[in-house]
């Protein structure tokens, strides 16, 4: 799992990253928003400039048309002047005009609003001269002389201010392009990181909807490992056998490492080695000695292939080794075989294959528990023969299957004879010692397939399926000759003998009940014929049959 610190780092560049971008957009958006108003205000003092310059021309022509209108008059004498001399006075003495003539007398060569006061004032005066007639008095040296000084002064201050003006307007539009240069480069700079970021933005967005898919796919994978182990050990827990839990762990690993072949191996009984399982493919050794893998050493997965690697006798090959143990005891081995080192080792550092192995070897310690348990449950403590209940649970189903070969079955009841007395006098140790004695016998001479039952204290039962009553009174003449003679020779023992009752089970007329209670009436009878001996039921039919009539004869005695 990646660290908190550096997933955070991870994150946090990008971030800061596209912070920074914002800020300086912010910044840049500020700056060309300041520059715009800037031009904005440059644009509205170039238009004041060009209105006082073309105001001031305008005064200028309305000037000059005022002189030409008096000149005009002065030598002409027709009404037309007079109304062209008002129509630019008119203007002259306008808002306009005044507004201009103030800002003029900042200039200063000639105070302009006196100037043009006293010309105006000199053209009223000279055309009232010539409207009462004395046109010589008019054109009178001295007085054309000032108004002309006059003009030629207003025109120069005229020529100053325009100039002025021009000079301004030329500076402020100049200033005004570099402002719009300015705005237009921090736009194109702000639209430039936006874009920067716009890609940077969606470069880490894929970025990170290809790590999100990633990591989804990882998820969905680990979802699907999850299902698949659940649904394992949901099987496992369902298995009654060996088998079964072998065919469930093939189907595990087919589900979690589809594509790769797998083996399972098994401790024998001995556990000198470590056998395939029957109902996996031959991928791999039939068999594997234990101390000849590296992963049955260390108690842990081994990747052989890379670093330490199994020799011939274990799982020799490139594989991935992963022993299956459960409280405290090792059952097995799981191996993966594979030449992709690489996909051996994301097996490992997965640990599914750790959950694989987990899983099936409680499955294996539960299985073998469960046998000892149920061996516990179904043989006696004290001797190691069957107890009641196995004689309960199996004996129907001998005398089934007897009946289906149409085969005899016998069962016999032997009975320790006076054994109260040898606990009373020698103890009750020796008196086990003795019933594991009698047991010992009757698992060396009996068959194989003979079930050998402690009934219960010193009473035993032996089922003897495939036999008939002839061989079953030879076979237990047997084990009673050899029971009274195992302790005679030596004297540091009691010795002791049992008495036998047989019974033959009749096919399909009588239960295992029947026949035991046959039986039981045997072994009474052999008890009381003197002990130490085998009485079949057959042979007790005879006797209670020759012993009828007699009874019939003789009935007072």
């Amino acid at each position: 799992m990646m660290p908190a610190f550096p997933r955070a780092r991870s994150y946090l560049l990008p971030i800061l990253f596209l912070m920074g971008i914002a800020l300086v957009g912010m910044v840049g958006t500020a700056a060309a928003v300041q520059g715009y108003l800037a031009g904005l205000r440059l644009q509205a003092a170039i238009l004041e400039q060009e209105q006082d310059q073309n105001a001031a021309n305008r005064l200028r022509v309305s000037l000059l048309e005022a002189e030409s209108a008096l000149r005009g008059l002065t030598i002409h004498q027709q009404p037309e002047y007079i109304e062209r001399f008002y129509q630019a006075l008119q203007y002259i003495e306008g808002a306009e005009a005044r507004r201009i003539i103030q800002r003029m007398d900042a200039i200063p060569t000639a105070p302009a609003a006196a100037l043009i006061e006293r010309a105006v004032a000199t053209h009223r005066s000279v055309v009232g001269t010539l409207l009462e007639g004395q046109r010589d008095l008019a054109i009178a040296p001295g007085a054309a002389a000032d108004a002309n000084r006059d003009m030629d002064s207003i025109r120069e201050t005229l020529s100053q201010f325009i100039s002025l003006r021009r000079n301004s307007i030329a500076a402020m539009t100049s200033q005004l392009r570099r402002q719009q240069a300015r705005v237009l480069a921090l736009v194109a700079g702000c639209a430039g990181i936006s874009a920067l970021g716009v890609l940077l933005a969606v470069v880490t967005l894929r970025v990170r909807m290809r790590a999100t898919a990633a990591v989804q796919s990882e998820l969905a994978g680990r979802s699907a490992e999850m299902g698949a182990l659940l649904q394992m050990n949901e099987l496992l827990q369902a298995c009654e056998t060996r088998a079964d839990i072998e065919c469930v762990a093939g189907h595990a690993a087919q589900a979690l490492v589809p594509g790769m072949p797998a083996t399972l191996y098994i401790f024998s009984s001995s556990r000198d080695r470590l056998d395939r399982g029957q109902n996996w493919p031959g991928e791999g050794p039939e068999h594997i000695t234990p101390t000849s893998c590296w992963a049955l050493k260390r108690g842990r997965p081994n990747l052989c292939g890379q670093g330490v690697t199994c020799d011939s006798g274990g799982c020799a090959g490139t594989a991935l080794c992963v022993p299956m143990a459960a409280r405290g005891e090792v059952y097995g081995l799981l191996r993966f075989n594979s030449d992709d080192i690489a996909a051996l080792d994301r097996l490992r550092e997965h640990r599914s294959a750790d959950a694989m192995a987990d899983g099936m070897s409680m499955a294996l310690a539960n299985l073998q528990l469960r046998d000892k348990l149920r061996g516990e449950a179904l043989r006696d403590v004290l001797t190691g023969l069957h107890n009641r209940r196995f004689l309960d649970e199996v004996g129907p189903t001998i005398l089934r299957q007897g009946e289906r070969r149409q085969s005899p079955t016998c069962i016999a009841v032997l009975d320790a004879d006076h054994f109260k007395r040898v606990n009373d006098t020698f103890g009750h140790a020796t008196g086990d010692a003795l019933l594991r004695a009698i047991a010992g016998c009757m698992t060396g001479i009996m068959r194989g397939t003979d079930i050998c039952v402690r009934y219960g204290g010193e009473e035993f039962v032996i089922l003897m399926p495939d036999c008939d009553l002839g061989g079953a009174f030879e076979r237990l003449e047997t084990l009673r000759e050899s029971i009274a003679t195992m302790h005679a020779e030596g004297g540091a023992s009691p010795a002791i003998t049992v008495s036998i009752g047989v019974a033959i089970v009749s096919q399909g007329s009588q239960t295992l009940d029947d026949a035991m209670r046959q039986a039981d009436e045997a072994l009474f009878a052999a008890k009381q014929d003197g002990r130490n001996r085998v009485v079949t039921a057959a042979m007790l039919a005879r006797i209670n049959a020759l012993a009828a009539p007699e009874a019939r004869d003789h009935p007072g005695e």
